[in-house]
């Protein structure tokens, strides 16, 4: 809590750009009255993996630039086979809900792709595609930024499971 609240005055002094007795002053009651109205569980149920972390974003970074550029193609250089759009859905292998919505997160951001809806109960992802892509590339794409993301992220839950 102590870190949160330094943190919170220090973000607010450089926000004013100035370090002076009134913005600490002012900072220090901002980071109270934040403190206070959003209280910050101490429950932690996910445990994040640097080296999966690293692995994941350098991955999604590179997918970035890549569908960035069939969009970029597709808008300078239309034709029938890059505008053509489909539905695609995929279920998903996690129960857990903040890997689900991490990967329907990093599919609605990678542009080209969509996240349309997601079926909690049946762990059911439906993803509008730009592009002649198939189906199954879909399905495979996803499975493995899914893989990605929960070497990533894992759940306490998870863990426990395996032991």
């Amino acid at each position: 809590m102590r870190g949160r609240f330094i943190a919170l005055i220090v973000t607010w002094v450089a926000l004013w750009g100035e370090v002076n007795l009134a913005n600490v002053l002012t900072g220090a009651v901002v980071a109270v009255v934040i403190t206070f109205v959003f209280p910050v569980s101490r429950r932690v149920d996910h445990r994040l993996h640097l080296w999966g972390t690293v692995k994941f974003l350098s991955k999604f970074v590179m997918d970035l630039f890549v569908s960035s550029i069939t969009v970029v193609r597709a808008v300078l250089f239309p034709n029938e086979e890059r505008l053509r759009a489909n539905t695609v859905s995929v279920q998903l292998h996690t129960q857990d809900p903040l890997i689900t919505t991490v990967i329907c997160n990093a599919m609605t951001l990678t542009p080209g792709t969509l996240t349309v809806a997601i079926n909690s109960s049946t762990r059911t992802m439906k993803l509008h595609v730009m592009g002649a892509i198939d189906e199954e590339t879909v399905q495979q794409n996803v499975y493995a930024l899914e893989r990605r993301v929960m070497a990533a992220v894992s759940s306490r839950a998870e863990n426990r499971k395996a032991q």
